[in-house]
Formats: structure tokens, sequence, C-alpha cells
């Protein structure tokens, strides 16, 4: 049973030279992690929130899509057991970003991959991820 999650989308402008660039963080109680560390450790039943950022410093992509998921370890897609998926087509204009986050306790033990990557890019895919222990 997937747990109720919910997802903001907000856009606003950003100036930066380079490509494309995803910054995932993540939290759980006094805890938090970065795509840059390699786990987050989650007590089972402990609220966990996710936090990305998608920034296009680049020309414009037109119709790339922002996918998400939190699935268990070991998989680079979602099954149909994810924890939590969402996506969200975007025409992505250079100095856009894109924000989002969701929040849920985590019950099940085990370990889990949160990934956030485009798909569409026109050549310029990126991803991050984060691996999360529930205890």
């Amino acid at each position: 049973m997937r747990a109720c999650v919910c997802l903001f989308l907000t856009f606003c402008a950003f100036a930066q030279g380079g490509d494309l660039k995803i910054i995932l963080n993540a939290r759980a109680g006094q805890r938090s992690a970065d795509s840059g560390h390699t786990a987050l450790v989650v007590k089972r039943g402990e609220t966990f929130s996710a936090q990305w950022t998608a920034t296009n410093a680049a020309g414009p992509i037109t119709g790339v899509t922002l996918h998400v998921f939190m699935d268990r370890e070991g998989v680079t897609k979602p099954t149909a057991n994810a924890l939590y998926e969402g996506a969200v087509v975007l025409d992505f204009h250079a100095g856009e970003q894109s924000k989002g986050e969701f929040h849920m306790p985590l019950r099940e033990p085990g370990n889990y991959v949160l990934r956030v990557e485009t798909v569409g890019a026109q050549g310029h895919d990126v991803s991050a991820s984060l691996m999360v222990t529930v205890q």
C-alpha cells in the first residue's frame, strides 16, 4: 500500500553559467543528507521529506520530463511497488528552475533509492540519487 504524499512544483528565474543541474536533499527527524552523501538513515515510522531543485542555466529545452521516484535499492526504474513516483513535463527555458518536494512516513524497513532525473533533455539528461535506509 502506498503512503499518501503531496507534490508541489514551482518555477522561478535563476541565472548561472553551466548545464542542467539537479540538487537533491532529504530529511528525517534532525538528520539530513544530500545527493553528495551516501545515505540517510530513517527510523521506522518516521516522516521522511525530500526536496529537489532542477536548474537549467543553458539554452531552452522543450518537452523535458522531470521524473522522481523512491523504490527498493538496486532498481534504476520504478517498479509497481515504488514508495513514491511523480513526473512533470516542462518547457525548460534558460535560467529557469523547477522545485518539488514530498513528505511521507516510512514504515517498511529496508534499503531504498531516491532518484530525480530528467528524460528527453535533448542530450543533456542528468540525475541525482540518494540511498535511504529505514531501520
